[in-house]
């Protein structure tokens, strides 16, 4: 019996060293399990930061693609509008051309017209100055025409 009581009491303490063991290394397993679920929740919140982050991404990239588009129609607007204006610069190139051409026409009308009427006053005065020597020859005439019919000077003279 002292033996088995031996034999009991060595299995008992082999048991309760196997236990204090076991104890040990499932409160180290514990430990690590806790110290998992740590780095876990770590993890899940790196990946949720992780995914907001992109998202926004996501969301930035988007946006700036619908502005670089809009950039590009007002691009492609502004460059319609610069080939107009350019062409309406042309034209109106060509029409100051044409324009001087046509008041370097205008002044020598101008300048032509002026000269005819100076012609055409000297004519005129010439022509008064004619008129009036042809008058007073016709009163020279008429007077001399009365002379002989009467037979006697006029009393004007």
């Amino acid at each position: 019996l002292r033996v088995k009581e031996d034999t009991f009491k060595q299995q008992k303490s082999i048991i309760e060293s196997k236990n204090n063991e076991l104890s040990e290394e499932m409160k180290k397993n514990e430990k690590k399990l806790q110290e998992l679920y740590t780095d876990r929740l770590h993890l899940k919140n790196e990946l949720s930061n992780t995914k907001d982050k992109l998202e926004a991404e996501v969301t930035t990239k988007k946006d700036l693609e619908r502005k670089m588009e809009s950039l590009t129609m007002s691009n492609s607007s502004l460059n319609n509008d610069i080939i107009e204006l350019k062409g309406n610069l042309d034209r109106e190139e060509q029409n100051k051309g044409h324009y001087h051409e046509l008041y370097k026409a205008e002044q020598e009308y101008t300048k032509q017209l002026k000269d005819e009427l100076s012609d055409a006053k000297k004519n005129v005065a010439s022509l008064e100055s004619l008129n009036e020597t042809m008058k007073n020859t016709v009163d020279e005439i008429k007077d001399s025409h009365r002379e002989e019919k009467t037979g006697r000077p006029l009393a004007s003279k």
